[in-house]
């Protein structure tokens, strides 16, 4: 072949890669792991679970275990934080449910989604923390379903539909793509909460809070934003 022959396969193998390198990125994002290059969780994807606006500054986001007594304990806090802030803040829940030491956890997820479907999700949240003594391990996961169907009931849900989505791959697929990406956060435990995009460390009730006052006034002091 001739140099210049040489040099067009060359330049086609390079472009190759690089699209496949830029369309693996994208599908990465799309799959929810939404992180920026140093590993921090920047955006919010269409079917994350949210409170106020998408389009605020201030972006709290929880990775949360539904039978993790930690996340029940913090659950009172961030509601009345939700409450404090409204719409100045945008809330964002993420399963990581710790299968390895919970044995609802992932059934428990299931039914939080299912409800969601429904537009239930935080209405399921508040029963399954409430009531967590009822349904956690050792109660079997069948035992659990039972209950969690009780309380889809108590919703007003659909059961029928209520349950097709329970056990759906599409609702596996859903949780396990909020886990992977908090697992390429190098998240371990629950609860991990960022605050726009940093990992913060909450040691006493009013720590949220004055995080968030923190980068409220930040922001407004912030000459690049609005």
């Amino acid at each position: 072949m001739s140099k210049k022959t040489w040099i067009i396969i060359i330049v086609l193998i390079v472009g190759f890669f690089g699209f496949f390198l830029l369309t693996g990125n994208s599908k990465d994002d799309n799959n929810g792991a939404n992180n920026s290059g140093s590993g921090t969780p920047k955006k919010i994807v269409a079917d994350d679970h949210v409170t106020g606006s998408k389009d605020n500054k201030i972006v709290l986001m929880e990775y949360f275990d539904f039978e993790c007594p930690a996340c029940q304990g913090l659950y009172p806090t961030l509601e009345a934080v939700r409450t404090k802030y409204g719409d100045k803040v945008t809330f964002v829940q993420r399963y990581f449910p710790l299968t390895s030491i919970h044995q609802n956890a992932l059934a428990s997820a299931r039914a939080g989604e299912a409800a969601g479907k429904q537009g239930k999700f935080f209405e399921m949240e508040k029963l399954l923390f409430d009531n967590q003594d009822t349904w956690k391990t050792p109660v079997t996961s069948g035992d659990a379903q039972k209950i969690f169907e009780g309380y889809a009931k108590e919703l007003g849900l659909n059961i029928d539909q209520y349950k097709k989505d329970y056990a759906s791959g599409e609702t596996l697929t859903r949780i396990n793509r909020d886990r992977s990406s908090g697992s390429k956060l190098g998240i371990t435990g629950t609860p991990t909460i960022f605050l726009n995009g940093e990992k913060i460390t909450i040691k006493e009730k009013t720590d949220i809070a004055n995080a968030i006052d923190k980068a409220i006034s930040e922001n407004k002091t912030d000459p690049n934003q609005k």
